[in-house]
C-alpha cells in the first residue's frame, strides 16, 4: 500500500469512528430528553371542563371547589382575595350555567400557554332579598386564560384569568 492509499484509508476511518460516535450520542441525547419531557400542552377539554366548573353556580363563589385543583397559587389568591370583596355588597345575580365556549391557542413560551375563548352562559337577574327578578339572561364574554407550567406536579395550571369584554345578546 502507497502512503497516498494508506493516508486516505486513515480519513475514511476517522470519519466513520466520528459518524458512529455521534450518531451514538445523539441518540443518548435524545433519549434523556425523552425522560425529561413535560406533560402535554393544554387540551381543549381541560379548558372546557375550567369554564364549566368557573361559569356555573348557584350563587357566586359557590363553584369555587369544582374548578380550585385547576389553579395555581397565586391565582387561588386571587380568587379568594374577589370573593372577600364581593362578600360585602349583596348579590345581583346568580343560577349562572356555562352554555358554550370556542378556544384559541397561543404557546408563547415552553412554560406559558394563552388561550382566548369566548363563552357562552346565562345567568339570573336577583333583587336584594335574593329573588329572581329575570331569568336566563344571555352574556357572551372573551376571556383570555394564561396557563402556566408546574413543575412540581408536572402539569398545566391557570395563572391568570382576564375578562376581555362582556356584551348582552337580545334574543
Amino acid at each position: 500500500m502507497n502512503p497516498k492509499s494508506r493516508f486516505l484509508y486513515l480519513i475514511i476511518v476517522f470519519l466513520l469512528f466520528s459518524s458512529v460516535t455521534f450518531s451514538v450520542g445523539r441518540s443518548i441525547g435524545f433519549r434523556s430528553q425523552e425522560s425529561e419531557q413535560k406533560a402535554g400542552p393544554v387540551s381543549e377539554t381541560q379548558v372546557r371542563e375550567f369554564l364549566q366548573a368557573y361559569y356555573t353556580f348557584e350563587t357566586v363563589g359557590d363553584n369555587y371547589s369544582a374548578y380550585v385543583d385547576a389553579l395555581s397559587n397565586k391565582m387561588k389568591d386571587k380568587v379568594k382575595t374577589e370573593q372577600g370583596e364581593k362578600t360585602h355588597s349583596p348579590q345581583r345575580f346568580g343560577f349562572s350555567r356555562w352554555l358554550k365556549s370556542e378556544h384559541y391557542f397561543k404557546q408563547t413560551n415552553g412554560e406559558m400557554v394563552e388561550v382566548l375563548c369566548l363563552v357562552d352562559f346565562t345567568t339570573s337577574l336577583l333583587n336584594e332579598e335574593g329573588g329572581v327578578v329575570k331569568k336566563d339572561i344571555r352574556h357572551h364574554v372573551g376571556v383570555k386564560l394564561t396557563y402556566l407550567y408546574d413543575a412540581k406536579n408536572h402539569r398545566y395550571v391557570l395563572d391568570d384569568l382576564e375578562q376581555l369584554s362582556s356584551f348582552m345578546e337580545i334574543q
